[in-house]
C-alpha cells in the first residue's frame, strides 16, 4: 500500500482543519465519504467524491452543495448525466424536476442551506466526440477520461463561484487528477484515490484520468508533475526541469507564480489545453520537438495571463496574444537561427494569405476557431504588443505588465484595464495606438521611393527619401536602415502619420542602401513580390476547389478525399479530375504521383519543381499560374503514402514545398521571394 501523502504547500493554514477531517474519512466505499463538516471546513461551495471507470465509461458520484440565490434553485448538468437523489442537511428527500434536457430544479430547499446531491450515467467516447469542440461533454475510453470544467460533468447553480473540494476514485492502472492543488493520494486494494482543492479564481474544476506514470519534482516549494503515459516517462523529468526554468523566469517577470503547483497531463487525443496550474497535451504531440521549447512555455504562462488574470465578459480576448509574444514569440528568439524575426516574418506570410473578407479586427477575437482567429488573435495581437514595447522600451513594458498583473490578480477584465495599466506606468496617452491596432481590420502598406544622397554641409551626407502608406493613415514608428559601402549599417525611427512623408538624415558616410522595416517590426501587408506561395494561400481560400487525380486508385482517390476536408477544415469543393479550371481562382489537385503530374502539364503548369523531382513517397508544392492564382499539389505513389499527410500536412502550411518518405518529411521548404520593394538602392548625387 502506498501511503497518504498530505501537500500543505502555500495553504497551509487554510488546509490544516481540512486534513484533520479528511483523516477520518473512509478510504473506500461510496461517495459520502465527504462529509458536510469536512466540506465546510475547507469553505468551499461543493465538495464532491466521485467514482469513474474510464474503460467502463461509468461515472458515479455524490456531493454537497450550498445553492447561491433563491428557492426554486436551478442548476446545469451534461444531458448524458443524470441526478438520482437529492437530499437536505437533516436528511429530508428534496423533490428534483428535470426542466429540459441539462436543466434541472430542487424546489423544496432553502436558501443558503446545504443539499446533497448524487448523479450519474454513461459517458460518451472521445472518438464520438472527435471533430466537434472539445470540453462540451464529459468523455471517458479505455485510454482515460477527460471531465472539462465546461462539459457540465457536476451539478452547477448559474451565477455561483467559489473553490471546489473533489475526492476521485479510479481503478488500477489509472491515475487521476483535478485542477487544483492536491492534498492526498493513494493507492490500496487496485484503486488510486486523490483529494484536490481548487484554488486562485474558482473556476469550476477540470478531472483528468489517464493509465500514467506519474514524474514529480519538489521546485521552491512548487510540486511539479508530469502524468504521461509509461513510454513516454522518460521525457517527463526534461519537461519537468524545463517547467521550473520556465516558470522561475515569468515569476521575474511578471509576479510571483500564482498557484500551488504546475500539471503536464497526456491526453489520448491530439489536443493542447491550458487550465489553471495544468496542460492537458495530446501524447502524440508530447514528443514533437516544438513542444519543450514553445508550447511548453506558452501553456505555463497561461497560468498569468487567461488563469489568473482572467479574461473579461465583454473585454475582448487579449491573454492569447500577450502569451504568444511573452511566451512563443521569446523562445523563437532564444532558439531560432534568426531568432523572433523569422516568426515574425511567418505571421505576415500568414496575413498576407487571408482574404480580406475573412479578416477582422482585434477587439472581436474571442477564441480560436479555424486559422483566421489563430492569425488574429494570436499573431496579429501579439505583434501588438511588439510594437508597443517597441514604442515604450523594455523596461517600462515590462513595469506596466506588473502593474496590470498587481491590480487584476483573480479578476476578470479585458483591453480597457490593460491599456489603463500602460498608460498609468508610462504616462502616455495610447489611445490612438490602440484603436488603430484593435478596432481596424487590416494593415497598412508601405512603400519607399526617391531615395537619393548628396554631400551635406558638415562634411557628411544628407539621404532624402519618401516613405508612403495606402488610405487610410496609420500612425507608425517606421524602422529605418542605412547600409554604407563599407558594409556598416546605423538605425533610424521614422514617425509617419500621413500617408506620405518627405524623409531626410543626416549620416557621416556615403549610403548605398536603405532598408524599411528591415526586421519586421512592423504588421503591415506584404507585396505578391515579397510572399511567395505558401499551402496557407490556398487553405485560408474561402471555398478553397480541389481536383482528385487519382486515376483508377478507388482506395487513393478516398485518402485524397479525407486529406482534402482535413486540409481545408470540410470547405473544399470537391470533384474528379478533368474538370475545367478557372485562372481566377486558387486551386489545389492531390492524386497518384503520375496523375497528379498530367493534369498539371495540361494546364501548363510545372509538373514538379526540381526540389521534389525522383524523390520520396509523397509530395506538397505550390506555384503561381500565369494570371498570379496559387495552385497546390499533392502526389502520392499509393494511398498508404498519402495516409501520414493526413496529420502532418495540416501542421505545414507555412511551407512553399515538402517532400515525404513514409512518414517522416525529408525535405521542405519556403521559395525565394522575387524582391524586397522596401530595400531600395541610393541614387547617389555629388
Amino acid at each position: 500500500m502506498t501511503p497518504i501523502v498530505f501537500r500543505l504547500g502555500r495553504y497551509g493554514p487554510l488546509l490544516a482543519g481540512l486534513l484533520l477531517a479528511l483523516i477520518a474519512l473512509p478510504q473506500h466505499g461510496s461517495a459520502g465519504g465527504l462529509t458536510l463538516d469536512g466540506v465546510r471546513d475547507v469553505d468551499v461551495v461543493r465538495g464532491m467524491s466521485v467514482s469513474l471507470d474510464p474503460a467502463r465509461q461509468e461515472f458515479t458520484a455524490e456531493g454537497w452543495f450550498r445553492p447561491p440565490g433563491d428557492a426554486p434553485f436551478s442548476l446545469k448538468l451534461s444531458p448524458d448525466l443524470a441526478i438520482r437523489a437529492a437530499h437536505a442537511e437533516d436528511g429530508e428527500r428534496l423533490n428534483v424536476i428535470r426542466t429540459d434536457r441539462g436543466r434541472w430544479e430542487i424546489a423544496d430547499a432553502g436558501a443558503g442551506d446545504w443539499v446533497r446531491i448524487e448523479w450519474r450515467g454513461e459517458l460518451p467516447s472521445f472518438r464520438e466526440a472527435r471533430g466537434s469542440a472539445m470540453g462540451g461533454r464529459p468523455l471517458a475510453h479505455e485510454e482515460g477520461a477527460f471531465l472539462a470544467g465546461s462539459s457540465g460533468w457536476f451539478p452547477e447553480f448559474d451565477d455561483q463561484e467559489g473553490p471546489s473540494l473533489v475526492h476521485v476514485r479510479v481503478p488500477e492502472p489509472y491515475r487521476a487528477v483535478v485542477t487544483g492543488e492536491l492534498l492526498s493520494e493513494e493507492s490500496a486494494d487496485a484503486t488510486y484515490s486523490a483529494r484536490f482543492v481548487t484554488e486562485g479564481a474558482h473556476r469550476a474544476p477540470s478531472l483528468f484520468a489517464g493509465p500514467w506514470q506519474i514524474r514529480e519534482l519538489e521546485h521552491d516549494g512548487l510540486t511539479l508533475r508530469a502524468y504521461l503515459d509509461p513510454e513516454q516517462g522518460e521525457m517527463g523529468d526534461e519537461y519537468l526541469a524545463l517547467s521550473a526554468q520556465y516558470i522561475d523566469e515569468f515569476s521575474e517577470q511578471i509576479g510571483e507564480y500564482p498557484f500551488s503547483s504546475f500539471s503536464i497531463v497526456s491526453a489520448p487525443i491530439g489536443v493542447g489545453l491550458g487550465y489553471p496550474g495544468l496542460t492537458y497535451v495530446g501524447r502524440t504531440v508530447l514528443p514533437l520537438p516544438f513542444f519543450p521549447v514553445q508550447s511548453l512555455a506558452h501553456e505555463i504562462l497561461h497560468n498569468w495571463w487567461g488563469n489568473a488574470v482572467l479574461l473579461g465578459e465583454n473585454g475582448g480576448n487579449w491573454s492569447e496574444g500577450l502569451t504568444t509574444y511573452l511566451a512563443d514569440h521569446a523562445m523563437a528568439d532564444r532558439h531560432r537561427e534568426n531568432g523572433g524575426r523569422e516568426m515574425r516574418r511567418d505571421w505576415l506570410r500568414d496575413y498576407a494569405a487571408m482574404p480580406a473578407s475573412r479578416d477582422l479586427a482585434v477587439a472581436d477575437f474571442r477564441s480560436r476557431g479555424g486559422d483566421p482567429s489563430l492569425i488574429i488573435g494570436y499573431s496579429k495581437t501579439a505583434y501588438l504588443f511588439h510594437m508597443l514595447r517597441q514604442e515604450l522600451g523594455d523596461e517600462m513594458f515590462r513595469d506596466s505588465l506588473r502593474t496590470f498583473w498587481d491590480a487584476h490578480r483573480f479578476s476578470a477584465v479585458g483591453w480597457p484595464e490593460l491599456i489603463t495599466a500602460f498608460e498609468a506606468e508610462s504616462g502616455r496617452d495610447l489611445k490612438q495606438f490602440f484603436e488603430q491596432w484593435l478596432e481596424r481590420p487590416g494593415a497598412p502598406s508601405l512603400t519607399v521611393r526617391d531615395v537619393k544622397a548628396a554631400p551635406g554641409d558638415n562634411g557628411g551626407y544628407r539621404l532624402d527619401l519618401r516613405l508612403s502608406q495606402e488610405a487610410p493613415a496609420y500612425a507608425l514608428r517606421v524602422p529605418l536602415e542605412v547600409l554604407f559601402e563599407n558594409g556598416e549599417r546605423q538605425r533610424f525611427h521614422v514617425r509617419l502619420d500621413n500617408l506620405d512623408k518627405a524623409v531626410s538624415l543626416d549620416v557621416d558616410q556615403l549610403p548605398a542602401e536603405v532598408l524599411v522595416d528591415p526586421d519586421h517590426d512592423l504588421f503591415r501587408r506584404l507585396t505578391r513580390s515579397e510572399t511567395p506561395p505558401i499551402m496557407r494561400d490556398l487553405t485560408l481560400a474561402e471555398e478553397p476547389r480541389v481536383t482528385l487525380a487519382s486515376g483508377d486508385n478507388e482506395a487513393l482517390e478516398e485518402v485524397g478525399r479525407r486529406l482534402a476536408n482535413r486540409l481545408f477544415q470540410g470547405n473544399g469543393r470537391i470533384s474528379n479530375g478533368g474538370d475545367a479550371f478557372s485562372a481566377d481562382e486558387p486551386f489545389t489537385i492531390i492524386g497518384a504521383t503520375d496523375a497528379v503530374a498530367s493534369l498539371l502539364e495540361e494546364l501548363g503548369l510545372d509538373p514538379q519543381p526540381p526540389e521534389i523531382a525522383g524523390r520520396g513517397t509523397a509530395s506538397a508544392w505550390t506555384q503561381l499560374t500565369a494570371e498570379g492564382q496559387p495552385v497546390l499539389a499533392i502526389a502520392a505513389d499509393n494511398e498508404d503514402a498519402m495516409r501520414p499527410l493526413m496529420r502532418s500536412l495540416p501542421r505545414q502550411v507555412r511551407q512553399s514545398w515538402l517532400v515525404f518518405s513514409g512518414n517522416v518529411a525529408i525535405g521542405r521548404g519556403v521559395w525565394s521571394a522575387e524582391d524586397e520593394p522596401l530595400r531600395q538602392t541610393v541614387d547617389r548625387r555629388d
